[in-house]
């Protein structure tokens, strides 16, 4: 049974949050990579994945040798929404949710970010212990430094990195602009439920509006999380 169910998955995921309408965006983001290749980066700008909007145009480019994402958006309006409404059972709703708005009020409080991404299985097992120089990173590997892992269940290693991230825009609001990338691989299989093993890394950077262009984000990846 566990070798019937088991399945092998790379996924790669960017969340965008401002409080602000941003115009004339431009994006290069890192995406996961080995050998200067990246088939997911690839095959988001052929149109696959989930949550980019109709009008963004996307594209794989290389620089400095290293593939990135590009992204240009004409615009990237915020949106709010207000706190769900809470139903008891058997009562009826009492009012209903008041419209999503693009600024923040004190009925639409919740700014809601932008997520867009691309899952993609893989037909061979993931090396989630050690996938450095063998599995898509966000990073050359040269560039990982160790770090003690945090949290209570220990995974097998840790790294920290710096990531190169593009950033431009204007606002008429000087809006601020923060980018999560996240990305990692998993095996997963059936054996008296779900169970499986992977590795994640995650890059966090926020824009201020005068400190745009090149930006270092900080990146940390964990390995050998899970069951093996």
């Amino acid at each position: 049974m566990r070798k019937e169910s088991e399945y092998h998955e790379l996924q790669y995921r960017v969340i965008i949050s401002t409080p602000s309408v941003l115009e004339n965006i431009t994006l290069l983001l890192p995406v996961p990579f080995i050998q200067n290749n990246s088939l997911l980066g690839e095959a988001l700008a052929e149109g696959d994945g989930y949550g980019i909007p109709p009008d963004w145009r996307l594209s794989l480019e290389h620089v400095n040798d290293t593939p990135m994402l590009k992204i240009f958006a004409g615009k990237i309006v915020p949106e709010y929404h207000g706190y769900p409404i809470p139903i008891e059972p058997g009562s009826t709703p009492m009012g209903t949710p008041p419209p999503t708005e693009t600024a923040y009020s004190s009925e639409t409080p919740v700014l809601i970010p932008l997520e867009f991404g691309i899952s993609q299985r893989v037909q061979q097992p993931i090396d989630t212990q050690n996938p450095l120089n063998r599995e898509p990173l966000l990073s050359y590997p040269a560039l990982l430094q160790p770090v003690p892992c945090q949290g209570p269940y220990q995974p097998g290693r840790c790294y920290q990195y710096m990531a190169p991230i593009y950033v431009h825009y204007s606002s008429r609001e000087g809006g601020n602009l923060t980018i999560t990338i996240s990305s990692g691989g998993m095996n997963q299989w059936w054996e008296l439920g779900w169970s499986g093993n992977s590795y994640g890394e995650a890059i966090e950077v926020t824009v201020e509006y005068r400190q745009q262009g090149w930006i270092q984000g900080n990146g940390f990846l964990s390995t050998g999380s899970g069951r093996y």
